[in-house]
C-alpha cells in the first residue's frame, strides 16, 4: 500500500510541483493537472512522478453533476467524462467526484432531496451516463461517500455498485465522511471493519483521516494527532523532525505562580516592535497567496518571513504594511540574489537573510536545483560579500551550531534561523537543544530564532526560555490560510500567543526577555 495526498502549496510549473512533492515525501498522489493542461505538462508532471516512484492515484472531477442551473450541471457532466478518459489514457487508477445534489445548500451540501427515489435514479443514471461515453479500460469512477447525501454507508454504495451494474464503477472509500452518527464514531474501529468487509473487492483508493465529534476540542485534538503521527509514524531512524518533537515534548515546565503578574508578549526584533515573537516561517508556494499570509501576520502584529518568490510577490507582500524579512535560495546565478537583495531594500523590507542550508542536496554533497533553479553552497566569503552588499540587517538561516553563529557574526550578520529545513540533514540536533550552547557563544551579538516543528505556544514558550528571540511556526498556519486566508493565520498567531501567555504567568516572567531558563527541566524517563 502506498500512502500519499494532494501536495499541498502553489505551484505554476512542473518544476515548482516537483519541489514541493519531494518535500511530502509522499508515495502516491493526486493528479496536479486536468483535462484542460498542456499535454506537454501532463508528460512532464508525470515524468517527474515516475522519477521519484510516486503513483499519481486519482483524478478528481469535484463538480456537480445535477447543479440547479442546467447549464452548469451538463459541463460539470462533459468535464467528469474528460478527466476520466484522462485517468484512463494515463493509466491512473480512480477517477472521483461526488454524487451531486440539485439542493440550494452548494455542490456538496446537505438536502432533503438528495434521499428521494428520484435522485437515485438520476445518480444511477449519470454513472452509466459517463462510463458509458468513455468505456474505460483502466479508470475506474468512483465517488467518495459524504454525510448527507448517497451514498453514505457500505451498505448503500454496495448496492448503487449493483444497480449501477458497470464493472469500471468502483468504490472510493472515505470513511470518516461515513462516520455521520455517535454510533459509528464511538464504534469507528468495528464500522471500518464492516466497510472493508462489504466492499473490499471494489475499493479502489481510500481516504485516511480523523474525527471528532466534539467541535470544542478539535484544534488541540489536532495537536494531539500531528505529535502522535510524527512519533507513532515517524522512527527516528534519522527524521530529524521526529527527532526534534521528542526532544520537545521530553522538556517540562517549573510553575513560579506566586507573586506572578499579567505578562506582555511584546518583543523587539531588528528595531521594530511586535505584539508576539512568533513569526510565520519562511514558507512559499501557499494557497491563496504569500500576500494574504503576510497580511495574516500584520492583523497578528507578527513579523513575517518570505519564502522562494520573485520580485511582484515580493511588491504584492510589502503592499500589505506588513513587516518582512525576504529569504533568499543561495542561487548558483548571484544576479538573482543580488536583485532581490536590491527588491527587498526598494520594497522596505525589515532584513533579508539565505537559505545556506538549502545548497546542497539530502543525500549527496552536489549542489542542489530547487524548482528548475541551480543553486551553489556558497563560501564564506561571498556571504560576507552578500552581507555588505545590503545595509538591511542580513540573516542567515540554516545555521545549526555554535559554530554557524560565531561565523555569522564574523561576517557581520544581524540575525541566524536555527533550522534543518524540513530534515534536509538527516540525524540533526533539536534547534531548541542547541539553544543554551548557542546563546552563550554569541551573546547579543545575533538574533536567534529558531524554527521547526513548533506546534503551539507552549513550544513557543520552552524555546523562549532557552535563549531563543523569536520562534517561526510554519505547517499550523498553512491549513488556515488554505481554507480561512489571513484571518487564519491571525488566529492561530493569537492563540498560540496566548499559550505562550498562559506559560508565562504561571513561570513568573512578566515579559518575554524575563522568561528564565531554569523553568526548564529535561525528563529523561519519558
Amino acid at each position: 500500500m502506498r500512502l500519499g495526498g494532494t501536495v499541498a502549496g502553489a505551484f505554476k510549473t512542473p518544476a515548482e510541483w516537483e519541489e514541493l512533492l519531494v518535500a511530502s515525501k509522499f508515495r502516491a498522489v493526486t493528479a496536479p493537472f486536468n483535462a484542460y493542461t498542456a499535454e506537454n505538462d501532463i508528460a512532464a508532471y508525470c515524468e517527474i512522478a515516475r522519477k521519484h516512484d510516486v503513483v499519481i492515484a486519482e483524478v478528481g472531477v469535484w463538480k456537480n453533476v445535477f447543479d440547479p442551473d442546467p447549464v452548469k450541471a451538463a459541463e460539470a457532466v462533459a468535464f467528469a467524462k474528460k478527466q476520466l478518459a484522462l485517468a484512463d489514457r494515463l493509466g491512473i487508477e480512480c477517477c472521483v467526484n461526488i454524487a451531486g445534489t440539485s439542493g440550494s445548500a452548494g455542490w456538496d451540501g446537505a438536502d432533503p432531496s438528495n434521499y428521494t427515489e428520484e435522485t437515485y435514479e438520476r445518480i444511477v443514471g449519470s454513472m452509466r451516463e459517463i462510463i458509458d461515453a468513455v468505456q474505460p479500460k483502466r479508470a475506474y469512477y468512483c465517488l467518495e461517500p459524504m454525510p448527507w447525501m448517497v451514498p453514505d454507508g457500505p451498505d448503500e454504495y454496495l448496492q448503487l455498485i449493483k444497480d449501477v451494474d458497470r464493472p469500471m464503477f468502483a468504490a472510493h472509500m472515505d470513511f470518516v465522511n461515513m462516520i455521520n452518527n455517535p454510533r459509528r464514531h464511538l464504534c469507528s474501529e468495528a464500522f471500518i471493519e464492516e466497510c472493508f468487509k462489504k466492499l473490499a473487492p471494489y475499493i479502489r483508493s481510500t481516504h485516511l483521516k480523523d474525527s471528532h465529534m466534539d467541535r470544542s476540542s478539535c484544534r488541540e485534538s489536532r495537536r494531539r494527532d500531528l505529535r502522535r503521527k510524527i512519533m507513532a509514524e515517524r522512527p527516528l531512524s534519522g527524521d530529524s523532525i521526529a527527532i526534534n518533537r521528542r526532544y520537545l515534548d521530553s522538556l517540562l515546565v517549573e510553575g513560579r505562580i506566586v507573586g506572578a503578574v499579567h505578562p506582555t508578549a511584546e518583543t523587539v526584533l531588528f528595531g521594530e516592535k511586535f505584539a508576539t515573537p512568533i513569526t510565520t516561517g519562511a514558507l512559499s508556494h501557499l494557497k491563496p497567496s504569500m500576500k494574504e499570509l503576510a497580511e495574516g501576520a500584520k492583523r497578528a502584529g507578527a513579523l513575517c518571513f518570505i519564502g522562494m518568490g520573485g520580485h511582484e510577490e515580493m511588491g504584492l507582500c510589502a503592499s500589505t504594511g506588513a513587516k518582512l524579512i525576504k529569504i533568499i535560495k543561495p542561487y548558483e546565478d548571484r544576479g538573482e540574489i543580488f536583485s532581490r537583495i536590491k527588491c527587498a531594500e526598494e520594497c522596505g523590507f525589515l532584513a533579508v537573510g539565505m537559505d545556506v542550508e538549502h545548497a546542497v542536496n539530502v543525500r549527496d554533497d552536489r549542489d542542489s536545483v530547487v524548482v528548475g533553479k541551480q543553486m551553489k553552497l556558497p563560501t564564506l566569503e561571498e556571504l560576507k560579500e552578500y552581507v555588505q552588499s545590503t545595509k538591511l540587517p542580513f540573516i542567515v538561516k540554516g545555521a545549526l551550531s555554535a559554530w554557524d553563529a560565531v561565523r555569522a557574526v564574523q561576517i557581520g550578520c544581524k540575525g541566524i534561523v536555527l533550522s534543518h529545513h524540513n530534515s534536509l540533514m538527516r540525524w540533526a540536533t533539536p534547534p531548541t537543544m542547541l539553544l543554551p550552547e548557542i546563546k552563550r557563544a554569541v551573546r547579543d551579538k545575533l538574533t536567534i530564532i529558531v524554527d521547526g516543528g513548533m506546534l503551539d505556544g507552549y513550544d513557543v514558550f520552552k524555546a523562549m526560555a532557552l535563549g531563543a528571540d523569536a520562534v517561526s511556526v510554519g505547517k499550523p498556519l498553512m491549513g488556515p490560510l488554505e481554507t480561512e486566508g489571513p484571518d487564519g493565520v491571525a488566529r492561530v498567531i493569537n492563540e498560540m500567543t496566548d499559550e505562550l501567555k498562559a506559560m508565562m504567568v504561571r513561570t513568573g516572567s512578566p515579559n518575554v526577555k524575563s522568561i528564565d531558563p531554569t523553568v526548564i527541566h529535561q525528563a529523561n524517563w519519558m
